[in-house]
Formats: C-alpha cells, structure tokens, sequence
C-alpha cells in the first residue's frame, strides 16, 4: 500500500495508507481500500510504497459518552480497515515534496531527542513538529493553568516563523541593488512568504490550527504581493471558506474550530476593547502592556468557551494572570530558541546552547 500520513520514525505510531494490491488468503481483494494501521516499517514517509503483512478488520467506532464523537474524524479519514502491522518494510521510497518534508521533521526531531533534555524534549517536540507526547503530569499541569494552547501550532507560531523569514528575505532583497532597482522587494518576499506559511504549516504537523492560519497568512501575503491590503476579518472569512473547500468536515476538527474561534475574538472583541483600554492611565506602562495582555487573554477566551466547556467543562481565572507571563515566555523566548535550535545541527555548541 501507499502511505499517506507517516508516523513518527522512532516511535512506532498509528498511520493510513491506500493498497494498491490487497490479498487475503490467496484471495486477491478488488479496491483500493483505505486502511488504517499500527506500527510497520519504520522511517516512513508520505508516498512510500510498503508491502506488509497484517491483521486487519472493519473500523470499529467506540463511542464514550464523555467525549466527542468519533464519526467525523473517522469521516474525514476514509479508512474502512483497521488493523496492525505483523511484518514488512519499504518498497519504494518516496522523492516528492512532502517525504522531504517528512524526512526533515525525522531529522529535526531525532536532534531534539539528542540534545534536550528527557523532560523538555516533549515541549520542544510539541512546539516544534506539533506532536503531542506530553508527560500525563505535564499536559495536567498546562491544561489546568488555561496555557495548553502555548504548546499548540498556531496563528501566532506562523506569524513568528514565516513573518521572519520574509523580513529577512526582504532585507536580504533590498540590498541586493539590481533586484531592488527592477522589482518591488516587499510584493516578492510577501510573495514567498505566501508559499512558506503552507510549508511550515505541513512541517509543523499539519494540525487544523496551523492550516487555519496558513490559509489566513496567504490570502495576507499573497494580496500584499498582488499590491493590495485585505481587513483581519476578511482574511479570517477566507481562510475559513478554503478550510471548508478543502475539507467539507473540517468543522469537526476542534483545533482548527478553535483557531478560528480565537483568531475572531481578537479581531471582534479584541480590538475594540483595546482601544477603549488605550485612554487614561491605562496609556502608561507597564500597566499598557499588562492591560493589553489581559485584553488578548479574554477576547481569545470568550468566543471559545463553549468549544472548551464542550471538551472538559472546565475553565480558570488562572488563565488569564498565567498568559501574562507564560505567553511572552512561550511565544517569544522558547518559540524562537526552539525553531533556531532546529535550523542550527550544523553548529554543535550553539544547538546545544539553545
């Protein structure tokens, strides 16, 4: 079969491939079929061609009354058989695009394990690739201090990393005077930076959250590089509609829900509210800076708490003190050291120092 979703390499995971022959007891079965399996070769990447042997069965949905049902997400899959993987290895390896963005995050995660150490290796992981293999105690701790979504690949993890590289390669463009004379540097490095918000968002694991706000950073970026600025909201509305063309039961995926519910907050709530905040005392820092983190924290918050109630009918005033610290922590110290640590194997003592 054809792998279309790889699991981790080092740690033997869950992944879903499309047969391109299948047989059962010298039977051979007409298809494709979808299948869902555990386990199998290991290093895998999207469009591999493997041949494994396993035991498989119809998918069998288990519904638990305490948590969302399990139908859309199985929708969205399209997998009919479900099973593990006994035995086989790698046919024929993938060269397209996105086995090399796979065979990068196997890369980039095998130097996390290498040099973080064992109970900040799963942060890094978390904010890094998107992977969720948080300590039990840990993700306990994040959850219930209102901070979870620090470790979640966002709107904010694209603006730092894709919204850098385009400065960069702006700055990079000017000063090269032959380009800068012909071309408008800004509407070219917008444009680029348009095509890294959906390489990012893949690399970072393609979760809906990151896709929501890559989509949000293209329509941005690309009008920019067509000569044109759009509204917050305008750029929300069709990041949304291409989410939905894409992807007709995307509204089930609470990540990218979330994200949009979030992202309309600030842009609702969030703003008007800080410009009614903007008068007074409340100009001065560092109360401006405290206020306005208090702003962003509750604008975020209130559009999502039904979704959140929805998950685990819990929610904290914690939240809204601890963001004020964690999120400048998160967001622009450990964000930033982790995405440099990534890019920086070349230089041992500065990937360690990170």
């Amino acid at each position: 079969c054809e792998s279309d979703v790889a699991p981790p390499p080092e740690r033997l995971g869950v992944w879903t491939g499309r047969t391109e022959r299948l047989e059962c007891e010298d039977a051979d079965l007409p298809g494709p079929f979808i299948l869902r399996l555990s386990g199998g070769p290991r290093r895998l990447a999207r469009g591999d061609v493997v041949d494994v042997v396993a035991g498989l069965g119809p998918l069998q949905l288990f519904r638990n009354a305490s948590l969302p049902s399990p139908t859309p997400g199985a929708a969205r899959r399209g997998a009919v058989l479900s099973g593990a993987v006994l035995g086989g290895d790698v046919t024929r390896a993938s060269r397209g695009w996105t086995a090399q963005i796979d065979h990068l995050r196997a890369r980039v995660r095998s130097r996390i394990d290498a040099t973080y150490p064992e109970v900040t290796a799963p942060l890094a992981r978390a904010l890094v690739l998107g992977e969720s293999d948080l300590d039990t105690t840990d993700a306990a701790a994040f959850s219930k201090s209102g901070l979870l979504h620090l470790l979640a690949v966002s709107g904010t993890h694209l603006v730092i990393a894709v919204l850098a590289l385009v400065g960069a390669l702006r700055t990079a463009l000017v000063r090269c005077g032959f380009l800068a004379r012909r071309y408008d540097v800004a509407r070219v490095s917008s444009a680029w930076g348009a095509i890294l918000g959906c390489i990012y968002a893949d690399f970072a694991g393609g979760s809906g959250s990151a896709w929501r706000a890559a989509f949000m950073l293209c329509v941005v970026l690309g009008g920019r590089a067509l000569g044109f600025r759009l509204s917050g909201s305008l750029a929300l509305g069709a990041s949304i509609l291409i989410g939905l063309a894409l992807d007709p039961l995307v509204g089930s995926d609470l990540s990218f829900l979330l994200s949009a519910l979030a992202t309309a907050g600030l842009i609702g709530i969030g703003q008007p509210l800080a410009q009614l905040c903007e008068r007074g005392i409340w100009e001065r820092a560092p109360l401006k800076q405290l206020v306005g983190s208090l702003v962003a924290t509750v604008s975020a918050t209130i559009p999502c708490a039904p979704a959140l109630a929805f998950i685990d009918g819990q929610m904290t005033f914690a939240a809204l003190f601890a963001n004020v610290v964690a999120g400048p922590l998160g967001e622009l110290v450990a964000l930033p050291a982790c995405l440099l640590h990534a890019l920086s194997s070349a230089f041992p003592p500065l990937e360690l120092g990170l």
